[in-house]
């Protein structure tokens, strides 16, 4: 056995002692160099290119099978601007050489140092890499076709030859991309990007670097992202990992909110093959001071998929955030609304659809609860159900202009508000899709405090229904039914609403200020108006309305007082000098108004005081707001209350009053001449009935003087 194992033994001496000499041989008898312009002339041949090759071309065979280029471009396809389709300054490959023998592919790091390739479309369509795919195509062809493998051996080799590779790692520096589209009229570029990673082996982890530069054209964005992570891949389970990935990017252009936005991602990043699903877990994304965290799983990644997962934005100063942003200070009239904010939800992703469920809103005092569903993202359909505890609308609003602090006029239902709304554009309205509710607790705005308020809205097509509108509001309760109807070219709005109860009083001295109205209020109101302006709302206003107030008074004239110092000048006499209350108290006051293109007419005004009989017609016109009221208020017998005792030669004498001027500040004016006539008629009068016994007669004088 001696004699045999010593052959066997001289041959593989021999064999290494041939590939040691060949190692050492080779490179000084074949000079790679001497290639080159064959090389360049078959480029040429097949491709149409030029091909320059300016550095020199190191070979090595032993212990490595090598090659090294150093400067090398391409030039570009005809047709094109740029001179260069692809170039590099110096590439470096190298394959262990007796690892070969068992089959295993073990490379060095691989080096690519000065790649520049720059991709093209030109305005017909037609790329600068279209005559390189036909070439490839051609050069195939001219091979022949493969003999086909048995079944499922491609997948046996394909999984030997992973599980067989190695290499050192990649070392990727200084590569720049360009890509522009003259058809779409886009432009990119990617520079200075170098990519580093460990040594790759199947099922051994692989340390990754990654940085670059960005350039977008349009709109102009200029960025520096990096990333990092290790990267993981079991061949056997299908298992690919991303563990401790990430990635931060830093953007600067006109077109971003305030010129600049960073943001920042990390995560742990699994690909199961075999069950085509992804889980992202430990996810965090910051941008500037809003982080968020979360985890989601992706299934059904190739054929239907549904995503599942949880995020949480974590409390942040949405101020702050925005002004970040805007590079403005954002002013609002409580100075510490708008800095603390966090959202928790759970999402649940179908194919085309979206729900999240349950969602939890926290805005400074503020906590929102409820679910939102996306039933077809498509056409951006939205469905909720919303329950907001209490909000105070009024402390996000601009700071008020006015320095006395006085509010600018504002509605007092929803309906007004609706109609008082600015530019409404009608392709908005048309697109929405809303089915939902919403409930608040306890609502502030416009200084109006509302509870137990419940909204159900449906947008469909241009119509939107706000039905029903329930809330309590002054001790009484409001009830609405609003339509907009955007589906034709003008803007038309409907509103049926319903005041029961409420307390005039603290009402408008929230609203407006002042109370010049107090009692226990019931108003009913069915108006219709066109247009989207206030202007244009106001002048096509239309519909009708009824009010009764209980108990109450109009504030800022004492009709009582004016009727006396009208009297005491009719008599020549002065009236004392003392404090009266401007106020004329009331046990009711009601009437109904028919509107008419903004123009309000009432007929049937009614006051009963416990001095006075009032009744008044007139009209207000909206666009105006100017008021023309004409008033007849009669002393009853009683004589009782606001100085009944001084009138009482005024019983039953109808005695008139003139409103008149704008609606914020109206005047009040006894028509005196007309109520010395309206005394001497009622004096004659009563000195016919005592003076004069035959009824015919009486009769008779009481026609002549009417």
């Amino acid at each position: 056995m001696k004699g045999p194992l010593k052959w066997i033994a001289a041959i593989l001496g021999v064999i290494v002692l041939f590939f040691v000499a060949a190692a050492i041989l080779l490179p000084l008898i074949i000079d790679p160099n001497d290639y080159k312009q064959e090389l360049v002339a078959q480029v040429k041949e097949r491709t149409g290119r030029d091909l320059h090759i300016d550095g020199d071309i190191a070979l090595t065979v032993f212990p490595w099978i090598g090659v090294k280029i150093g400067k090398v471009a391409l030039s570009n396809a005809a047709g094109f601007s740029n001179p260069v389709f692809a170039s590099t300054d110096k590439v470096s490959i190298r394959v262990k050489l007796l690892p070969l023998f068992s089959k295993r592919l073990e490379m060095d790091t691989v080096t690519v140092h000065g790649l520049t390739l720059n991709l093209a479309r030109d305005a017909s369509g037609r790329s600068n890499w279209d005559d390189l795919a036909k070439a490839g195509a051609k050069a195939g062809s001219d091979t022949g076709s493969e003999k086909p493998s048995a079944p499922g051996s491609s997948d046996v080799s394909e999984g030997q030859a992973a599980a067989a590779l190695a290499i050192g790692g990649l070392d990727i520096n200084n590569a720049n991309l360009s890509w522009e589209d003259a058809s779409q009229d886009q432009r990119f570029q990617i520079g200075n990007l170098s990519l580093q990673t460990g040594a790759i082996a199947t099922g051994e982890p692989v340390d990754m670097k990654l940085a670059l530069d960005v350039q977008v054209g349009k709109p102009a964005i200029d960025g520096h992202i990096t990333a990092q992570g290790l990267l993981d891949y079991d061949q056997a389970l299908q298992l690919a990992r991303v563990k401790d990935f990430e990635v931060e990017g830093k953007f600067s252009g006109n077109e971003l909110p305030g010129g600049s936005a960073r943001i920042r991602l990390a995560a742990d990043i699994e690909h199961d093959g075999g069950k085509k699903s992804v889980l992202v877990e430990k996810l965090r994304i910051e941008a500037e001071d809003m982080k968020l965290n979360g985890q989601l799983k992706l299934t059904g990644i190739d054929t239907s998929p549904a995503a599942n997962g949880t995020i949480e934005i974590t409390e942040f100063n949405p101020k702050k955030l925005l002004e970040t942003f805007s590079k403005e200070v954002l002013q609002t009239r409580d100075p510490n609304a708008l800095t603390r904010a966090s959202l928790q939800a759970t999402i649940i992703g179908k194919p085309n659809a979206l729900v999240v469920k349950p969602l939890t809103i926290h805005l400074d005092d503020s906590k929102l609860n409820g679910e939102l569903t996306l039933p077809d993202l498509k056409s951006q359909a939205l469905r909720f159900n919303l329950v907001l505890d209490a909000i105070d609308v009024d402390r996000y609003m601009p700071p008020e202009s006015d320095k006395s602090g006085a509010p600018a006029p504002v509605a007092a239902t929803p309906g007004a508000a609706a109609s008082a709304a600015g530019q409404m554009p009608n392709e908005a309205l048309r697109g929405l899709d809303v089915d939902g509710r919403m409930t608040i607790g306890k609502l502030k705005v416009a200084k109006l405090k509302l509870s137990d308020v419940d909204v159900s809205i449906k947008a469909k097509d241009g119509l939107i229904k706000l039905h029903p509108i329930d809330a309590n509001l002054y001790k009484g309760t409001y009830r609405g039914n609003i339509t907009v109807d955007a589906r034709g070219k003008t803007l038309r709005t409907s509103v049926d609403e319903n005041l029961a109860g409420v307390l005039a009083g603290p009402l408008l001295q929230d609203l407006q200020g002042q109370d010049r109205l107090t009692g226990a209020a019931n108003v009913n109101l069915a108006l219709q108006t066109t247009g989207a302006t206030a202007d244009e709302i106001k002048k096509s206003l239309n519909g009708s309305a009824t009010f009764a107030f209980t108990d109450g008074a109009v504030k800022g004239v004492n009709i009582a007082r004016m009727i006396r110092e009208a009297y005491a000048r009719i008599k020549g006499t002065v009236l004392p000098v003392e404090e009266v209350e401007q106020k004329t108290d009331f046990s009711e006051l009601r009437g109904s108004v028919h509107i008419d293109n903004g123009v309000a007419t009432n007929d049937d005004f009614t006051v009963m005081t416990p001095l006075l009989r009032i009744n008044g017609k007139g009209t207000a016109s909206l666009p105006a707001e100017t008021v023309d009221y004409r008033i007849k208020a009669t002393v009853v017998k009683t004589l009782k209350g606001q100085g009944g005792d001084e009138l009482k030669d005024l019983v039953g004498v109808p005695i008139p009053i003139h409103v008149t001027g704008g609606f914020a500040k109206p005047n009040y004016a006894l028509d005196t001449q007309e109520l010395m006539q309206a005394v001497g008629k009622s004096k004659i009068q009563d000195t016919i009935d005592k003076k004069v016994g035959d009824d015919r007669v009486k009769g008779l004088l009481k026609g002549l003087i009417k």
